[in-house]
Parts: C-alpha cells; sequence; structure tokens
C-alpha cells in the first residue's frame, strides 16, 4: 500500500489512540511500581553518591557544549534549504538553489476551458501546464506542497512521467493545489505563493514548485522561526519577479479563492489525498511506483 496524505480527521481519531495508549502504559507502570517496594535506609546513600557524581558528569559535558550565550556550539543549522539573512525572531530565510525553470525544452503556459473524460470534468483554465496541449492524455495532479508524500512522488515517479511521456508528446501535465490546512500549518501559505508566482510568470510558478518540493525540512523550520514569508520575497525576487505586485497578492491572500476552488473541485473528482493524480479520467492515488503510472497512461493512450 503506497501512503498517501487523508484529507479528513483521521489524525484526531490517530491522536486519541495514541493517548489512550500512553495512559495505558502509565497504568501499567505504576502498578508495576506499587509491586516494588525499596527500603530507603538501605540505599539511600548509594543514590545521594551516584545522584552527586552524575550530577558533575552533566554539568561538565553541559558547560563543555555550550557558548557563551548558551547556543549549541558546532551544530550544523537545521533544514537542507540554502539559508539567507536571519529574520526578525533569528530564524532563517530560505534562498532557491536553483532559480532557473526546471523543465528546459518544454512547453509551458496556463490552461484554458475543461477537458471532459466520461463523467469527469476538469477545469484547466487558469492552471499552469507543461508539456503539449495537442497531447493525447490529460494528466491533472492534486498536490499539498508540504505533503511528505508528494514529497516522494516528485522525486520518484514525477521526473519519469515527465521524461518518458511529457517530453515526448504524449501527456499535457496539469498543477492544482490540495493544501491540507488542518495537518500542514504552512500548507495554504505555500498554494497563495505558488498562485501569486503564477500571476506573472508560469515558468516563475514551476520554479516555486520544484523549491517547495526540495526544500520542506528548510521551510518548516522557516515557519516555525516566522521567516517563512520572508523566504516567499526571496524566492519572488530571486525568480525575477515584480516583488511589490508579489507581495500584494501574497500578503492580500489574493489567490485563496482560486486555492478553495482547486479543492472544490478534487474533492468533486475524488480525490480526498494527497498526492492525488488524474490521468484522463482514472485517478491515481498516493505516491504510487512510476510502474503504476506507467500502466495507467499507457491504457489511456
Amino acid at each position: 500500500i503506497h501512503q498517501a496524505q487523508k484529507h479528513d480527521d483521521d489524525e484526531e481519531n490517530e491522536s486519541t489512540k495514541e493517548t489512550s495508549t500512553v495512559e495505558n502504559q502509565t497504568d501499567n507502570l505504576n502498578q508495576g511500581q506499587e509491586g516494588l517496594t525499596l527500603n530507603i535506609k538501605q540505599v539511600g546513600y548509594g543514590s545521594f553518591a551516584v545522584g552527586l557524581l552524575v550530577g558533575l558528569l552533566l554539568g561538565g559535558i553541559l558547560l563543555g557544549g555550550l557558548g557563551s550565550n548558551g547556543e549549541t556550539v558546532g551544530l550544523p543549522s537545521p533544514g537542507n534549504g540554502t539559508p539567507s539573512d536571519l529574520g526578525n525572531s533569528g530564524g532563517q530565510v530560505v534562498e532557491l538553489s536553483n532559480t532557473e525553470f526546471p523543465y528546459e525544452g518544454l512547453e509551458v503556459g496556463i490552461g484554458e476551458g475543461e477537458r471532459t473524460f466520461g463523467n469527469t470534468t476538469i477545469n484547466v483554465d487558469g492552471e499552469p501546464y507543461i508539456g503539449s496541449p495537442d497531447a493525447e492524455v490529460t494528466a491533472v495532479s492534486y498536490e499539498d506542497f508540504e505533503c511528505p508524500f508528494c514529497s516522494r512522488y516528485n522525486q520518484d515517479a514525477f521526473p519519469q512521467i515527465v521524461e518518458n511521456y511529457v517530453q515526448t508528446g504524449e501527456v499535457q501535465y496539469f498543477f492544482k493545489n490540495l493544501p491540507l490546512q488542518n495537518i500542514h500549518p504552512w500548507a495554504e501559505s505555500s498554494a497563495i505563493a505558488s498562485e501569486c508566482a503564477l500571476n506573472q510568470d508560469a515558468e516563475a510558478f514551476w520554479t516555486f514548485k520544484a523549491g517547495f518540493f526540495g526544500n520542506q525540512e528548510a521551510l518548516g523550520n522557516a515557519h516555525q522561526a516566522g521567516t517563512f514569508d520572508e523566504s516567499m520575497y526571496r524566492w519572488a525576487e530571486q525568480t525575477g519577479l515584480d516583488t511589490d505586485q508579489f507581495r500584494t497578492c501574497y500578503d492580500n491572500e489574493e489567490e485563496l479563492d482560486e486555492v478553495n476552488q482547486d479543492k472544490t473541485e478534487a474533492g468533486n473528482n475524488g480525490a480526498s489525498a494527497t498526492p492525488s493524480i488524474l490521468v484522463n479520467d482514472e485517478l491515481v492515488e498516493g505516491a504510487q511506483p512510476y510502474s503504476r503510472f506507467e500502466s495507467v497512461i499507457e491504457s489511456k493512450l
């Protein structure tokens, strides 16, 4: 079974299960402790001596590992992004390590109208695509930039789909946002940022997309540190966008309605998890191996 991030409240149920498990374990531990009696007079002096020794050792280790300001010495900064200037909260701004359009030689643009395959209707109007508009097969992915399974899909199956079918002109590939905001705290912000980039330049959208999946850990750290927004402004600057226009779009969440429309359509087409990829009218859900997508695409050609 290939995992996907479900778009429902399963996480709350899992949390409840985990809490119940911890409580049960605690009860069991307490029961075990009730059966254990110690004579304090017999072990008191020994415990004091051991505790004193451990305390001295730990104190020496901590003093040796901390700098004058209490910061850990010699540890690398977290995340796999490229750090830049420090933000106001002390976190690091994440920069794009590659600012170029990642699919050189491929046609890129914004779709028009709708595509209907059987009972499935896909609105591609205003949606970013790579590949020939004359392609026989239409693929549409619904993804969450913070979803780890989407990252896996983008590392494994997606590059092979592009190489073997998009570059050959057989598949036109569209992207739609499906942020699972109840699970991922910066999913919606990244979706809005991608749409604001698309407003100015289709190639910049795909550069942002590659940047999100290539820097998930670093962007998560930036969100926690309060420098996520600054990272998005920096990406806009790096990709040559009008930064003032981008800031206005991003800060005012001008593309939130567009993101919500993508989410609604995803639900209407049966996509309740990320990643979900529609190949014409057939839905492939989860971080499936490339062979699964190959089989579905071949059946549509």
